[in-house]
């Protein structure tokens, strides 16, 4: 099973750390501060419980953003509840599908999903980051316009199909991050037409956002998980950024 998540998760353009026991998960946790996912069984056998690990990571959540989710073949009535109640973000069910998984990482990491993440709403604009997606044919020109905590938004001169995996390069958004390559891995969750995005905010009595913008473009937002795989760093220097622009809206 650990076999199959590694190669459904490395498909998705995922890092992934594995442990062999409760102590090497909580140890591999505590040495890689860039982890933003932890999926545990329940039962990891020799005596030992999914749930020892999360009450010890747990007071970590102080420090550190996380999510943890348990995967388990076990259908004892009222688990997802005990596990929620202990302080995990989702319990998933064995045998594991490669699209269940997705969804699952989608919901507890999006942005738009997430909950008591009030950081979300602080956003940093970067209309002058520029940059190209390096694995397609046509390497499509890109400006990335605003980053939050989950998420980033981009716009493309070209077509992009939601579900993809993209390689970003843009030496000026590593160098905000404090990252440690220009290349990032991103996901893309949503996309739309520059211009059908126009006319969704007209009927709404608004402007878009970024006027700046072509019609003939596409505006898509990425969830930055994938991130970390590049650049350990990067979640991090965003978090203090974004901590630092939220404090200065308050004083304002």
């Amino acid at each position: 099973m650990t076999e199959l998540l590694r190669k459904i998760l490395e498909d998705e353009g995922y890092r992934v750390f594995e442990a062999s026991n409760g102590p090497e998960a909580e140890q591999v946790f505590l040495d890689n501060p860039h982890i933003r996912l932890v999926l545990c069984d329940i039962n990891l056998g020799d005596g030992e419980n999914g749930f020892d690990v999360l009450s010890h990571i747990v007071p970590k959540r102080a420090e550190r953003f996380f999510k943890f989710c348990f995967v388990t073949a076990s259908h004892q009535e009222g688990l997802r509840d005990t596990a929620l109640r202990f302080g995990a973000d989702e319990l998933i069910h064995k045998p594991v599908s490669p699209k269940k998984l997705r969804e699952t990482i989608a919901l507890l990491m999006g942005g738009a999903n997430s909950q008591n993440l009030e950081e979300d709403d602080v956003r940093i604009k970067l209309d002058n980051t520029h940059g190209e997606i390096v694995d397609s044919p046509m390497k499509p020109h890109i400006t990335i316009l605003e980053l939050t905590r989950f998420t980033m938004l981009l716009e493309v001169s070209g077509h992009i199909v939601k579900g993809y995996s993209i390689k970003v390069y843009s030496p000026r958004l590593a160098r905000f991050l404090e990252a440690d390559t220009p290349f990032f891995t991103l996901r893309v969750e949503n996309t739309m037409t520059v211009s059908a995005a126009r006319k969704k905010a007209e009927s709404r009595g608004k402007k878009l956002a970024y006027e700046q913008c072509k019609d003939t473009n596409t505006l898509i937002r990425c969830n930055i998980l994938d991130l970390t795989s590049v650049a350990a760093n990067g979640i991090e220097a965003l978090n203090n950024r974004l901590q630092e622009k939220k404090r200065a809206d308050t004083a304002v």
